[in-house]
């Protein structure tokens, strides 16, 4: 009882530092993939999600865009698509490769890898890295998701990620412009679709941990 209680303590002292998004603190920039946020609602899970931060000692300028990374897992029968992503109050808009990313059933997808297929673009403010976003998922079946993904600075296993370059037609955010033809304001001004890999890895048991890939 004295153990539970005691993790129970720990993970309270967790989530209260969590909250100071303006803070930066050395023990909050991750520096292992293990440290992303994830989740699971109604047959989706999510794994090591994270936005890739700049350099540390650096920051991002407003109007940045920054990019997606991890792995969603359908682990329902049926086939479904993340359609949209969008952070309310931080960043203008976000996009998703080609508008959608399939999601087949029982299979693991990843987020991009060598270059990324989810960002955000035109953040409203300078990020160092080490902040947290509330960031809202919208998929084509599921119910929409929101949750809380780490800024992290390329730093350890991190640096192993690009860093988004040019900036994409973007699905507006809520409250934003809803005309298809809208696109994000700020530092990035081309305009082609996010580009990359999108690796889809079947998976058998929706409580088995996915393997880690390497490219």
């Amino acid at each position: 009882m004295i153990r539970k209680v005691a993790l129970l303590a720990v993970f309270a002292a967790l989530t209260v530092a969590g909250c100071g998004a303006g803070a930066q603190p050395e023990t909050a920039k991750p520096t292992q993939l293990t440290e992303g946020a994830n989740f699971s609602q109604g047959g989706i899970d999510a794994r090591n999600l994270f936005l890739l931060g700049p350099v540390p000692g650096q920051e991002l300028a407003r109007g940045a865009t920054l990019p997606l990374y991890g792995n969603l897992i359908n682990g329902n029968d049926a086939a479904d698509a993340l359609v949209g992503i969008a952070a309310t109050g931080f960043a203008q808009a976000g996009a998703v490769k080609s508008g959608s990313l399939p999601l087949p059933g029982h299979t693991l997808v990843s987020l991009g890898r060598t270059s990324p297929s989810v960002i955000l673009t035109g953040i409203t403010k300078p990020l160092a890295g080490g902040e947290s976003v509330r960031v809202t998922f919208t998929f084509r079946a599921a119910q929409a998701i929101t949750v809380a993904i780490p800024v992290v600075a390329q730093q350890g296993d991190f640096t192993t990620y690009p860093a988004f370059t040019a900036s994409p037609t973007a699905t507006p955010s809520a409250g934003a412009s809803t005309s298809p033809s809208a696109k994000p304001t700020g530092a990035d001004t081309a305009s082609p679709s996010p580009a990359g890999s999108v690796t889809a890895t079947p998976v058998t048991e929706r409580t088995k941990k996915p393997k880690k890939t390497e490219e």
